[in-house]
């Protein structure tokens, strides 16, 4: 038994170093998948050396490794002294027919997430003008990159697809951003980086880890906000505070801030406020602060530019109004950015009542070449 698995084993990782055929079109996705599985036979936990290991245990990860060669679609079912062959001989546990099944259903489910994948990725480029990659990694100072796996890329796009759209196309095409690189993750030798980089900004690009993703919001903010020449009126935001900015970003929370890190400075103080209100699950308490928090409340209302205010029955909910209602003398922040070449403002008060109420909020593009706000309610999508 001992040495049949070893062979198994050995043979495994000759098939794999020959680089066989793969049935995919992405030569991209195969490499990696190979390169994944190579790293998982050369791991402690598949030493078949190892004396801790049953005969049993040894077969098991016998078969974990057939899901996986066929997970990247390598032929291990023909020929003398096949994988498959050593397999059977190895334990009457598992049959050729079984295995041959794993590898219809596998292959087939590997398939299709492959090409919904790349058909996601196209769909992407072309609706928000922005590439998407997880291949051309670029070199930046002070900073290195892990080398995110096919999985990690297509699990991340899926979480920036959701992220993009609740913005309206054109905002994400006038940023200036012209490309995503995903990489597994940001590392960098200079601890007081190390402490709050979540992703780097170079140039035209973003690069996103997993944790970039996650305040993808607030650092997009920071780039409309630039993009713009930082023109917003910070006087007039400013003046709400009834303390002043500390400089630093781990100051403890208080009244008028949405947490201790918006203490710093003015410019995270309006990228946390923004943060939060494009958030779907933090939305719903920055809004219920907002109705005992006044400073909050105006702060809410200039990055929106709609009144946010309680109606006669009761319910808060955001009006659409003049700019010098919510402090400013000229549309500024969401109110700007998302105002179409007809002079509307896209990220309007409809806009954050149903973001608000938890829909899903996003864009489609009519005849005329305008864009309009959909939202899911009960199911159906809606169009404002």
């Amino acid at each position: 038994m001992e040495k049949e698995v070893k062979f198994a084993y050995d043979s495994a990782i000759q098939e794999i170093k020959n680089l066989p055929s793969i049935p995919f079109e992405n030569q991209q996705a195969k490499a990696d998948l190979i390169s994944e599985f190579i790293n998982l036979l050369k791991s402690d936990d598949t030493d078949f050396s190892s004396s801790s290991l049953s005969s049993a245990e040894k077969v098991k990860l016998i078969k974990d490794q057939i899901v996986l060669l066929q997970t990247i679609g390598i032929s291990v079912s023909s020929g003398e002294g096949s994988y498959l062959d050593t397999l059977a001989s190895a334990s009457d546990v598992v049959s050729s027919k079984e295995v041959q099944k794993w590898k219809e259903d596998i292959i087939k489910q590997h398939k299709v997430e492959v090409v919904q994948t790349f058909n996601l990725k196209n769909n992407l480029e072309s609706w928000y003008g922005v590439k998407m990659t997880y291949t051309d990694i670029p070199s930046v100072t002070e900073y290195s990159f892990d080398k995110p796996s096919f999985t990690f890329f297509r699990e991340s796009l899926l979480k920036m697809a959701k992220k993009l759209s609740k913005y309206p196309p054109f905002l994400i095409r006038n940023s200036g951003l012209k490309e995503i690189v995903f990489v597994g993750k940001i590392n960098t030798q200079n601890s007081s980086l190390n402490k709050f980089t979540a992703g780097l900004q170079p140039g035209n690009k973003i690069i996103v880890d997993d944790n970039f993703i996650d305040v993808f919001d607030h650092e997009f903010f920071h780039r409309l906000d630039r993009v713009d020449g930082m023109t917003s009126d910070d006087s007039a935001w400013t003046k709400l505070n009834t303390s002043s900015y500390t400089g630093r970003y781990d100051s403890p929370d208080m009244q008028g801030f949405v947490n201790g890190y918006g203490r710093a400075n003015a410019l995270e103080d309006q990228a946390t406020v923004a943060e939060h209100l494009t958030d779907r699950s933090e939305i719903k308490d920055l809004l219920k602060r907002c109705e005992t928090d006044d400073i909050l409340r105006k702060k809410v209302q200039m990055i929106t530019g709609c009144l946010y205010r309680q109606t006669a029955g009761g319910e808060w909910k955001f009006f659409d109004t003049t700019t010098s209602s919510v402090g400013l003398r000229q549309k500024e922040y969401f109110s700007k950015w998302s105002t179409d070449s007809n002079g509307e403002a896209l990220m309007n008060a409809k806009y954050w009542n149903a973001f608000a109420e938890g829909k899903k909020v996003s864009f489609v593009k009519l005849s005329n070449g305008r864009y309009a706000l959909t939202h899911k309610d009960a199911g159906a999508a809606a169009i404002a």
